[in-house]
């Protein structure tokens, strides 16, 4: 049998020995490249793949339970540029990122914020916080400030929360949960971005005279947005589904993808007598 991968898109091929063709399936996928960098370890390897923007390593600490963050009183929104400890991966194409946010006890005060962001700089960036008793969605591009925001108010009590982002193309959603299981859509956002580094920071956490509160990220992960599976005739169009031939003649088997946009690339096929298909 040969093969040819046009990445897991599959199309296969059977004959009969009158070579009767016809397409059985076709599915498509993402590529695997998840990442979970899990901050639990007390590992400090598990740190090698961020930048750290304005870092002060006296304000935060990789422990057995997470990465703990002290007094970090900057923060990014539009005008801002004196964030501090600003953790930055790189990502690419459409992805989800997530994490995971404790605080020793509910924020003391509506500034302070823990927060996943997209960033490209001070002026261009999606950012998904929780602040205070919310949890707010906001985003720069060009350096103007969305005028308001998506946001979501907590209970008094909260501690913890997760954030999500996710990612495709230009379009921004933003989720949270408070158990790690049931997520809620925020908004959205669409803002033309690089959109190649992604991570997590803590703001106004003990500024001025305040103390600041205990805040720990126990993880945070990258996971590329796995494409829809489409029917078979929404992906690829065949020339011919099924075709009988003499002896002696031939017949050339084309396939164009039904979306003008889309590329066919390279395609699967089995045959099962290669003297007549190959």
């Amino acid at each position: 049998m040969k093969k040819i991968k046009y990445h897991s898109l599959i199309l296969t091929l059977a004959l009969i020995s009158l070579a009767t063709i016809f397409l059985s399936g076709v599915t498509a996928h993402a590529e695997d490249g998840a990442r979970r960098y899990d901050f639990t370890s007390s590992n400090p390897s598990v740190l090698d793949d961020f930048t750290i923007v304005n870092e002060d390593a006296a304000e935060y600490e990789l422990k057995s339970d997470g990465l703990h963050f002290g007094r970090n009183t900057g923060d990014i929104n539009g005008t801002k540029t004196n964030v501090q400890n600003l953790f930055l991966t790189d990502v690419s194409d459409s992805y989800v990122i997530e994490t995971h946010i404790k605080l020793d006890a509910p924020w003391l005060y509506p500034e302070a914020q823990a927060c996943l962001v997209v960033f490209d700089d001070y002026t261009d960036f999606v950012k998904l916080g929780f602040q205070g008793r919310n949890v707010a969605l906001c985003y720069s591009v060009g350096g103007k400030l969305t005028d308001g925001f998506a946001s979501t108010s907590l209970p008094a009590t909260t501690k913890e929360v997760w954030l999500r982002i996710e990612k495709e193309n230009s379009n921004y959603s933003a989720f949270y949960s408070t158990n790690g299981t049931n997520f809620f859509r925020i908004g959205g956002a669409v803002a033309e971005l690089e959109a190649t580094k992604a991570g997590f920071y803590v703001g106004w956490n003990g500024y001025s005279d305040r103390a600041p509160q205990d805040v720990l990220f126990d993880y945070f992960s990258v996971t590329p947005k796995e494409a829809e599976v489409l029917p078979m005739d929404k992906t690829l169009v065949l020339n011919k589904e099924t075709v009988k031939l003499e002896y002696g003649k031939s017949f050339a088997l084309e396939a164009v993808s039904s979306d003008p946009d889309t590329d066919v690339g390279e395609l699967t096929y089995e045959s099962s007598d290669e003297s007549i298909v190959t």
